[in-house]
């Protein structure tokens, strides 16, 4: 083998070597049987369960910060600003697909006992 073709067949070798070393997706979706599939049409596998609890969604929001502020969370709530205002939602949203820090903020206790305020730690995630 020649000195230009040892050379391409080299080049050849890194770059597909590199294309495995690409960006994985930090979090994948799956099936599970709380959302049998993925579906736009909501409407047809919300039990009326869920259709209650979304009628009920600013009285039950309201309660739980008011429960998680009587519990002694005001400053944790204080500072998560406009997140937890019931009516503090941005009017025209433009979220772009791509790489964020996301995190979860537990609101609110189904039972006695539980706690009413948790803000667990930040992640990386894809929004797509």
């Amino acid at each position: 083998m020649d000195r230009g073709m040892s050379r391409m067949v080299l080049i050849a070798s890194l770059l597909a070597s590199l294309t495995a070393c690409g960006p994985r997706p930090t979090v994948e979706i799956t099936r599970s049987p709380m959302m049998p599939r993925a579906t736009p049409a909501w409407r047809e596998i919300a039990t009326e369960n869920d259709r209650e609890r979304l009628r009920d969604w600013r009285k039950a929001f309201v309660s739980a910060v008011a429960a998680a502020r009587a519990s002694g969370h005001g400053d944790e709530l204080a500072r998560e600003g406009r997140l937890l205002y019931p009516d503090g939602a941005l009017a025209n949203p433009a979220i772009p697909n791509g790489r964020y820090r996301c995190r979860v903020t537990k609101l609110g206790a189904k039972i006695e006992g539980m706690l009413d305020f948790i803000a667990y730690p930040a992640f990386s995630c894809v929004i797509g």
